[in-house]
Formats: structure tokens, sequence, C-alpha cells
């Protein structure tokens, strides 16, 4: 496990390559990404004292928010993580899963924000419905390397 890096001062969120794959088809549960983030950020608001959130849009593009439950600090920073659940991936296509991190106040007024940043979700092999029985080399042409 690697953390995503957040950059408060680029808002932007470092993926290490180890964690670009977020999912396949059909899975849940099973996945979760750990962020790490400095805990005072902008004019000395302290990220501990917030509610983190991780917007995000599914595999079809379609809008979702996962309120954080488990932010920790640790020494200067704040860690982080975010449950990847089943409804994330719920198109058997190789896309995107686009998200940001969401930060508010005890007022719940949005105090940060960081820029968009793009996982991995692939396709499996569901139910093929064929008339004929597949072949390896069909089943190559479905699902070429």
């Amino acid at each position: 496990m690697e953390y995503l890096i957040i950059d408060p001062s680029t808002r932007k969120i470092t993926i290490p390559k180890s964690e670009q794959l977020f999912g396949v088809y059909g899975e849940g549960n099973i996945e979760r990404k750990y962020f790490k983030c400095p805990k005072i950020v902008g004019d000395n608001v302290d990220l501990s004292d917030c509610y983190i959130f991780v917007n995000y849009y599914t595999a079809k593009g379609l809008p979702g928010k996962y309120t954080v439950k488990d932010v920790n600090v640790d020494g200067e920073n704040i860690t982080f993580s975010w449950e990847l659940k089943q409804h994330i991936f719920d198109a058997n296509e190789d896309t995107s899963i686009y998200f940001a991190v969401e930060a508010k106040n005890k007022d719940k007024v949005q105090v940060f924000r960081t820029s968009p940043a793009t996982g991995k979700a692939k396709e499996t092999i569901d139910r093929i419905k064929r008339s004929k029985r597949l072949t390896p080399m069909s089943f190559l042409t479905l699902y070429p390397e």
C-alpha cells in the first residue's frame, strides 16, 4: 500500500503507479485507497478539524460522494482512506474513475478542494451471451491483451 499524496499548493493528487488500478467491474468493498496530506493548509486551516469527502464519478459517469470516516493525524500530516464500493465499478469496460478530495469545516463551509485525479477501472468476463461455443481464438478476439 502506498499513499496518494495531496499537494496543498497545487491541489494535485499524485497517484503512485502501484495504486493506479482502482478495481474491476463488479468488484466492491475489497479495495481501499489511502491518502496523505499536510495537516495545515492555506491560511492556517487545520484539516484534522474538518469533515473530509471524496467526490467521484463512477465508471458509468454517475456522481457520488464518500464521507471519510478515518482521518488520523500523523505528525504534520493527516491520513485517511476511501473504501471503493461496488457501485463505483458499474460499467464492464476499461474506463476511468474521476475523483477529488474536499474538506469542510464544522460549520460545513468548504475550506479546501483538490483538482480532479483519475484512477483506472477495468473490464472483466461477465456473462457472454453466445449461441455458439466460445473457442480460445474467439476469446482472444473478444479480449485482446
